[in-house]
């Protein structure tokens, strides 16, 4: 087994995580309809995240060629995965079995907690740019970053700001840089 194997099991195994975390909460909020509002702000978000835990795990691919692995490259690896898996955890909530008369409305839950999830989103495009740069040795200045850059503004401005319809342009637009990012990322 080469390193890189071996880290990309941890790396699938933390992503696993979040994406195991998303379907199991979204049956619960399913299976307990009647105890949830749906907000398709909330269910934006949602699909984003998604893209970005598959998108992230396909990009890992990319690493294959590092041939020395330190401590430090597996931390500047793991870090931003991590970040994306919490803002998925503070995403989408779990609500188990709870009393008969609680009731969530994910519209106000998105709001709520939107410092946490948008926070944690910007760390997450910091660390995946520090990782190009520093293990896959991309310059500062390409075409990812760049659109990274964008991606961390929008989630500074998300995690800031509460108003529904600036955060519906926002999300609509973290959408198209999800597919300018993917288009630029395969012409690589």
């Amino acid at each position: 087994m080469t390193h890189f194997e071996y880290i990309a099991v941890l790396v699938s195994l933390v992503l696993a995580i979040g994406l195991s975390h998303v379907m199991a909460a979204i049956a619960e909020l399913l299976q307990r309809r009647e105890a949830v509002k749906f907000d398709w702000l909330h269910a934006g978000a949602t699909g984003l995240l998604v893209l970005l835990l598959t998108q992230f795990w396909w990009g890992f691919w990319n690493y294959r060629l590092v041939e020395d692995w330190t401590y430090l490259t597996v931390l500047i690896v793991l870090t931003p995965v991590a970040t994306i898996v919490t803002a998925g955890l503070i995403l989408v909530p779990r609500i188990g079995a709870g009393s008969p008369n609680e009731r969530l409305d994910l519209g106000e839950h998105y709001l709520d907690h939107r410092a946490g999830i948008y926070g944690m989103a910007a760390l997450t495009f910091v660390f995946f740019g520090i990782a190009d740069v520093s293990i896959n040795e991309h310059p500062l200045i390409h075409a990812e970053n760049a659109i990274r850059g964008l991606a961390i503004g929008l989630c500074v401005a998300a995690a800031r700001i509460r108003d529904r319809r600036l955060h519906t342009r926002m999300i609509g637009i973290a959408y198209v840089l999800i597919a300018v990012f993917l288009f630029v990322a395969i012409e690589r």
